[in-house]
């Protein structure tokens, strides 16, 4: 039996993205990670209150896709990590690999070397970056893209980046779009004064639609906010022998498909030397 083609939408890295939003958006620290979860992942129901995020359709087409006219995409680039990044503690060694932020504060004691090997082992651990990281030298990363066009590196303090070898990509890009639907379990009453309700969860995503900080996020993360759909508030559901509060949104984003084919023997132009003349 034929094998079914590779995926080229990278699920899990669309839900990491919307799910950090989300906690930037609810004003969420690290010890609340747990908050937000994707309700489709069969994990354990966290303790209340939290926010349960699922995926009720998409990835649906907006419009028809485009084929781009061949152009040379990076293969390979290479970063490294330069001297002003180590100078004293708290120098920063930041840059972006297809929109995802890594970043290391340096320490009392720290080279260019241990600095290196830090943001090496961030870059290894993400999660469908598109990219395959490995070291070179005493400060450099050399990344290579996973597929045609699917590599993207960007330089912002304390580094370098750098195209080091490049390949000829015909590229397909189609919008689509994906609707979540975002569902906020409240406690169930008394509730304390400095506890923040439901509804008012639900209304902290609304605003963050609109937050160009948080727009930007997920933007470098390749999505994009459609809008926000609040749904009725249920005043309250079973929990148990208790009963909990709860409200909802449908929030829309949208998304790129992109998929690239190497291009072999292409030719750019035709001169005609000496001109033709046609009488």
């Amino acid at each position: 039996m034929a094998s079914p083609p590779v995926s080229y939408f990278a699920w899990l890295r669309f839900q990491r993205a919307v799910g950090r939003w989300a906690r930037l958006a609810l004003g969420l620290d690290a010890d609340e990670q747990r908050s937000v979860i994707w309700a489709d992942h069969n994990v354990q129901r966290p303790p209340l209150p939290y926010l349960s995020l699922q995926v009720t359709s998409g990835p649906s087409r907006r419009a028809q896709d485009a084929e781009q006219w061949p152009r040379l995409e990076p293969l390979t680039m290479a970063v490294q990590v330069l001297p002003s990044a180590v100078v004293a503690a708290g120098d920063a060694c930041r840059f972006f690999v297809n929109g995802e932020l890594f970043e290391h504060l340096a320490a009392p004691g720290d080279t260019v070397t241990t600095v290196r090997n830090a943001q090496l082992a961030r870059v290894q651990a993400s999660v469908q970056l598109g990219a395959t990281a490995t070291s070179s030298g005493a400060d450099s990363i050399v990344l290579a893209a996973d597929r045609p066009g699917s590599l993207r590196a960007e330089a912002a303090v304390g580094c370098a980046a750098t195209v080091t070898a490049t390949q000829l990509v015909s590229m397909v890009v189609g919008p689509r779009e994906i609707r979540v639907r975002a569902t906020a379990y409240g406690a169930p009453e008394p509730r304390t004064s400095s506890d923040v309700s439901v509804a008012e969860w639900i209304e902290l995503l609304a605003e963050a639609a609109q937050d160009s900080d948080l727009r930007l996020f997920l933007k470098r993360q390749g999505v994009t906010f459609a809008r926000v759909q609040v749904m009725q508030q249920r005043p309250s559901g079973p929990s148990g022998p208790e009963r909990e509060p709860r409200a909802a949104a449908d929030l829309l984003f949208g998304v790129e498909v992109r998929r690239g084919t190497v291009v072999v023997g292409w030719l750019g132009e035709v001169v005609a030397d000496p001109p033709i003349v046609v009488n």
